[in-house]
């Protein structure tokens, strides 16, 4: 089970680098604020803020209902309706820490009804920790997300 976790979304030109944070039920809830880069950015840059992000990962006292929208956060932010929206043409790559090792994984985009799904025999581990090899991780894994 990971401890950290963190998505990176592209999104018409955007990273949207989105920390979750688990639950003492089991489900991840997005945590705070997305942070936003254009897509160009370098990879030094993105390793950056996804190294911040994960740092912010943890276990969270969120007590979540039948009505919650775990995703609503975020649709607010980019001003968006709703999930199906926001997975239209967008493309994801999960980054996460287990045991103190770092993993990229691309996911596949199965549209709103199913969501991102991990492809997981495209997960790498990132033994070079360093912002500018885990930016060009990542970067590497959206040339593998569907």
């Amino acid at each position: 089970m990971s401890e950290q976790l963190v998505e990176v979304d592209l999104r018409l030109g955007e990273y949207l680098v989105v920390v979750y944070s688990s639950t003492p039920t089991g489900p991840w809830v997005l945590d705070g604020v997305a942070a936003r880069l254009p897509e160009g950015t370098p990879a030094e840059q993105l390793g950056v803020a996804v190294a911040a992000a994960l740092g912010r990962s943890g276990e969270r006292d969120y007590d979540l209902t039948r009505d919650s929208e775990p995703a609503r956060p975020l649709l607010d932010l980019l001003h968006l309706p709703d999930y199906a929206t926001f997975a239209r043409g967008t493309r994801s790559v999960e980054v996460y820490r287990d045991s103190g090792t770092v993993v990229v994984q691309p996911r596949r985009n199965e549209g709103d009804g199913q969501g991102f799904t991990p492809i997981d025999d495209e997960a790498r581990i990132v033994s070079d920790r360093s912002a500018r090899r885990l930016g060009e991780a990542v970067i590497r894994a959206f040339e593998r997300a569907t």
